[in-house]
C-alpha cells in the first residue's frame, strides 16, 4: 500500500452507515433480553428507544471512521444512574 492510499476504516468495512444500523439494532435488542440489564429498557417508550438507536449508532460511526457526528452524552453521563457497575 502506497502513501497516497488509506487503509479502509473499519465504517468502511463493515459496510458503512447502513450496516453499523442493523448492527446496532442487533446489540440493542440482546441487551434488551439480557437478565442483569435488560430492565434498563422496561419502561422505554419507542420513541426513546429510536433517539437510543440513532445516538448509538451515531457513536459507533464516529468511532469507526464514518463522517457521523454524535451529538449524544459522553458514557459517563449517558450511563449515570442506571445501576451498572465494572461487571455491566
Amino acid at each position: 500500500m502506497t502513501d497516497q492510499q488509506q487503509k479502509p476504516t473499519l465504517y468502511e468495512r463493515l459496510g458503512g452507515y447502513d450496516a453499523v444500523y442493523a448492527f446496532a439494532g442487533e446489540v440493542l435488542k440482546t441487551c434488551m433480553k439480557h437478565p442483569d440489564i435488560g430492565h434498563i429498557w422496561a419502561h422505554v417508550s419507542e420513541s426513546s428507544f429510536q433517539k437510543e438507536h440513532i445516538n448509538f449508532v451515531d457513536f459507533l460511526c464516529k468511532h469507526w471512521g464514518g463522517n457521523t457526528v454524535y451529538r449524544g452524552r459522553d458514557m459517563v453521563t449517558a450511563h449515570r444512574g442506571m445501576g451498572l457497575t465494572e461487571v455491566h
